[in-house]
């Protein structure tokens, strides 16, 4: 998981000040989501390394279409693209960016079952440790941030996890949240 975090860190990296801010931001957000469905993997006995890959793709979707959003809008108009068009972008496309990205990097075939089951997960199985992952690190990113997000009561109801295990990656998140202002390396 560290070679994972580390070959995809380069790639989140700002290219410019325009995309500073997003690139922190996405990071932050897509290493919270690989951790936890890191972890929920491990509660689940499931492959932790393909777990925390996968949860890392989807952020790297998001940096991928907003670079694009960003040429695009510059070549054609000369301005940046409304956060309005981004946000439908990344809404619309972030997934099968994050297949196009699996596939970009001969990555085995159990990264794009993961993906495709986080999109669109089988009846009767809404959840995934990947979706779970998402929920989890999605809502601790925003806590930190200070930034509304689901409910404490709200939280056991949309993942499939119990109280010990809700805790247990909360507790993980908030440690490597706190820890990012004063050792920027584990980020």
């Amino acid at each position: 998981n560290v070679v994972s975090a580390a070959v995809m860190r380069p790639m989140m990296a700002a290219r410019n000040s325009v995309e500073a801010l997003f690139a922190k931001r996405v990071w932050r957000w897509g290493l919270s989501c690989a951790r936890a469905s890191e972890q929920i993997a491990k509660f689940h006995n499931a492959d932790t390394s393909a777990h925390f890959m996968a949860g890392l793709l989807p952020a790297l979707a998001y940096i991928t279409l907003f670079r694009e959003l960003q040429r695009i809008c510059r070549a054609q108009q000369n301005t940046a693209p409304p956060p309005a068009l981004i946000r439908q972008a990344m809404t619309r496309y972030q997934w099968s960016t994050s297949q196009l990205l699996a596939k970009a990097w001969n990555l085995p075939p159990r990264f794009s079952a993961l993906l495709l089951a986080a999109e669109r997960p089988a009846p009767r199985q809404d959840h995934t440790p990947l979706n779970d992952g998402i929920i989890i690190g999605t809502r601790e990113v925003l806590r930190h941030a200070n930034q509304r997000n689901l409910a404490e009561d709200d939280l056991p109801k949309v993942v499939q996890l119990n109280s010990q295990q809700i805790k247990l990656v909360r507790e993980s998140l908030l440690a490597m949240l706190r820890d990012e202002g004063r050792s920027p390396a584990r980020l």
